[in-house]
């Protein structure tokens, strides 16, 4: 397996806001689409749904930390540069959970455009679960 180490904010740019001509930024409402859920008029099992489709999602980003973990492991075996890797990972995983839900506690918090609260916690939650599965299987290029 090759190591491979990327910066993070420039990666987190391509993610949320993509270039070129006519490039619209995408929203986390678009990250956080749940389209599967959206066929029910029942507020309660879209609400159901969606929770599983974090729960599916947050699954994959422990596969994936998991996955990107061996990979450091594997990089701080090989290169004294790198023996600080697994835990520099670790460290950087359990602030990014702690950032993600105090941010999506604050997108909760703030008001939409049409003046109603905006109650999409869990919708907020697979947008940032999907954008650090992404960041992790660049900088750690993860399957």
């Amino acid at each position: 397996m090759r190591f491979r180490f990327i910066a993070v904010p420039s990666l987190v740019l391509c993610v949320v806001l993509p270039t070129g001509a006519g490039a619209q930024p995408i929203s986390l409402t678009e990250l956080g689409a749940t389209p599967e859920c959206d066929q029910s008029g029942d507020l309660a099992d879209e609400n159901g749904c969606i929770r599983d489709v974090f729960e599916r999602e947050d699954a994959e980003l422990n596969r994936v930390y998991r996955q990107a973990m061996e990979i450091a492991e594997e990089a701080a075996l090989n290169s004294v540069w790198q023996e600080q890797q697994p835990e520099v990972l670790r460290n950087a995983q359990r602030a990014w959970l702690l950032f993600r839900d105090a941010e999506c506690v604050e997108a909760m918090s703030v008001l939409t455009a049409d003046g109603n609260m905006n109650t999409d916690d869990d919708r907020c939650l697979i947008a940032k679960t999907r954008i650090r599965i992404v960041e992790l299987c660049h900088i750690y290029g993860c399957e």
